[in-house]
């Protein structure tokens, strides 16, 4: 057997080894921090945040209860005082267990350990959750996406932190996208809601302030995406929304980084979406 033939046979035995649930991957084979990222890059997005209480519940239960294993967490490159997530921007709250962090010599990564973070050498080896956010580059009304995502997948992505914006905008940035693009954000009786029952705790609307009552069929909300530019060689003059509005879908990329936001938009535009 080769060894490509022996990287492939591998890497998909992990594949077997893994229990998807949304946007949270677990992975039972052992590693250490640094290859357990690289994994999560390759096949994934990223290695997962456990932000409150709420997500490590939902780590607990996929894992089967799994006592320990690595987070996202790891000290900053230019400033060791800093924990950040891995692709995700500076950990404002982080789950410590008694006496964390220790600041012991090379005990730079974040373990959970039956229900708390505590600092880890990054050379140990653990299980780990792998984050994935699933750009689907086909355009699609909101309800086509959301049906979509439902089959394939498990839901249009519910966007709950700081941290899962800034892991979405890592897999967009892979390649074009629209300008917006669908998430599970829908304008229901009785308020805004996420399809996949998250709560709605964290909020970045456009204008800072959450639409009340919006016009007939923009009860749909996107994800836009700040920085972006088109496209030149792209023409999308021809997409068309509700009752023949034209509606900008063209594609580009981020030439800088900035926070996305959300916006309502028609139903019926047809967009670029993520899947959880």
């Amino acid at each position: 057997m080769t060894a490509i033939v022996q990287v492939c046979a591998y890497l998909l035995l992990l594949q077997t080894l893994s229990t998807i649930l949304g946007k949270y991957v677990y992975v039972s084979e052992r590693m250490t921090w640094n290859d357990a990222q690289s994994y999560c890059r390759e096949f994934y997005t990223d290695l997962a945040p456990a932000v409150n209480d709420e997500e490590l519940r939902k780590l607990r239960e996929i894992s089967n209860y799994a006592f320990s294993f690595w987070t996202g967490l790891v000290k900053g490159d230019t400033d060791q005082n800093k924990w950040m997530w891995s692709g995700g921007g500076e950990a404002s709250a982080i789950l410590w267990g008694i006496g964390q962090p220790d600041d012991q010599t090379n005990e730079d990564a974040g373990l959970m350990v039956n229900y708390r973070i505590y600092n880890a050498n990054r050379l140990h080896l653990h299980p780990f959750f792998c984050f994935d956010a699933i750009v689907v580059r086909e355009r699609a009304s909101w309800e086509e996406a959301l049906e979509h995502c439902r089959e394939i997948h498990s839901d249009l992505a519910s966007v709950t932190s700081q941290t899962d914006m800034l892991l979405i905008q890592a897999e967009l940035d892979k390649s074009p996208f629209t300008e917006h693009v669908w998430v599970g954000l829908r304008f229901f009786p009785g308020g805004w809601r996420w399809t996949d029952k998250e709560q709605l705790t964290y909020e970045v609307w456009t204008g800072a302030e959450r639409p009340l009552c919006p016009a007939a069929r923009h009860n749909c909300g996107t994800l836009k995406v700040m920085g972006w530019m088109p496209s030149d060689d792209i023409d999308t003059s021809d997409i068309l929304g509700t009752n023949d509005t034209l509606v900008g879908v063209s594609l580009g990329r981020t030439d800088f980084w900035q926070e996305s936001e959300w916006e309502v938009h028609d139903c019926e535009q047809r967009l670029y979406f993520v899947c959880y």
